[in-house]
């Protein structure tokens, strides 16, 4: 395809930010970015692109979007439990058909591999229970794969864990933790973290847009370093100018254990109280406002996650990546290096 119309939805969250920038980077000069209201914009109103709205829940809003596009690149994440990821991707399928679109190009997740260890390709199967956001990922995979459009090409993209600058779940977070002296080194953290950054993968992605394919591939998109996750939280740490991590004693592995069982009772208390709360607090302005106060002291933080998070010693292959030509070339140094000029330097809009 020769500079095809192409279609980002999502194109205002974290990863959809990255993958319409390394579009315009690469030449392309149609892209469409797709929001699902103008209040989206903030962070794209730089970006030379034409705009629109879309809800891809929405037919109409979907139908138009679509209009006149070649390729469409789903970068859409479920952020509201609101059925985005499977009955979105159902919705957007026949939606390109209908189109005509040539290429969807779907950001899945390693999360479909669930528990699995050791070296993964793509037809590693699932380990053990897949957590929902992971089940998920694998019914619209499934979807893409069984799609009856055989004219539609369909490209899976696998990213791991996808780091960088306004990066909320791989990077700030993080930075957050060692700030706040909840994050630590601990011998559980000596896992993998196979970690890519956002902009290699938006290269990734701009790069499968007019690539030749067959009619359905999929591809794990990893970063070229493999750190330990004790490693990559000391490189944060370093890049902050904190110096040496430190390393978390018994009596603070004691306390931490303590904390995230009692902040994980108050979330549940709160949740089964929610119904009562919810129809007492509508006419009580101090209620309401205790209730918040009680909702964001109890966000999930850090310090909420069990250790063994960080501890699978996994790697998963980018050998099919590399079979079409895509090598990543941001190195961990210097993508932690980007990732903290953006957070300590000039304050960056939350894509996502």
């Amino acid at each position: 395809m020769n500079n095809p119309r192409i279609l980002v939805l999502g194109a205002s969250g974290f990863i959809g930010g990255w993958v319409t920038k390394a579009l315009l980077q690469q030449g392309h000069t149609n892209v469409r970015v797709g929001v699902r209201t103008p209040n989206y914009l903030t962070c794209l109103e730089h970006l030379s692109t034409e705009v629109a709205c879309c809800d891809i829940m929405d037919r109409d809003s979907l139908d138009s979007a679509l209009n006149d596009v070649q390729v469409v690149v789903n970068c859409t994440r479920d952020s509201s439990d609101n059925g985005v990821t499977v009955e979105g991707t159902k919705r957007l399928l026949d939606a390109s058909t209908r189109s005509g679109v040539k290429r969807l190009i779907y950001l899945s997740s390693i999360a479909v591999y669930g528990d699995a260890s050791g070296h993964v390709t793509e037809e590693t199967p699932a380990v053990g229970q897949l957590n929902k956001y992971g089940m998920e990922k694998r019914v619209a995979e499934e979807l893409c794969r069984s799609a009856s459009n055989t004219s539609l090409e369909r490209v899976i993209v696998r990213p791991s864990l996808v780091y960088g600058p306004s990066g909320e779940e791989w990077t700030e977070r993080f930075v957050r933790g060692i700030r706040s002296g909840r994050l630590k080194q601990t011998r559980s953290a000596n896992g993998v973290a196979n970690l890519i950054y956002a902009g290699d993968l938006g290269d990734f992605v701009a790069h499968l847009s007019t690539t030749s394919l067959p009619s359905f591939s999929v591809f794990n998109a990893n970063g070229a370093d493999r750190p330990t996750f004790n490693e990559y939280f000391q490189m944060l740490s370093s890049a902050m100018g904190l110096g040496e991590l430190p390393h978390a004693t018994r009596i603070d592995l004691a306390k931490r254990e303590l904390r995230r069982r009692l902040r994980q009772g108050g979330r549940l208390s709160l949740r089964a109280t929610r119904p009562t709360l919810s129809r007492l607090k509508d006419s009580n302005i101090l209620l309401q406002r205790t209730v918040a106060s009680v909702e964001q002291a109890l966000k999930f933080d850090i310090g909420d996650e069990p250790c063994s998070s960080y501890s699978r010693v996994v790697h998963y292959s980018n050998h099919q990546a590399a079979s079409i030509g895509f090598i990543p070339r941001t190195s961990l140094i210097e993508g932690v290096q980007a990732s903290m000029a953006s957070i300590l330097v000039e304050p960056t809009p939350d894509l996502g």
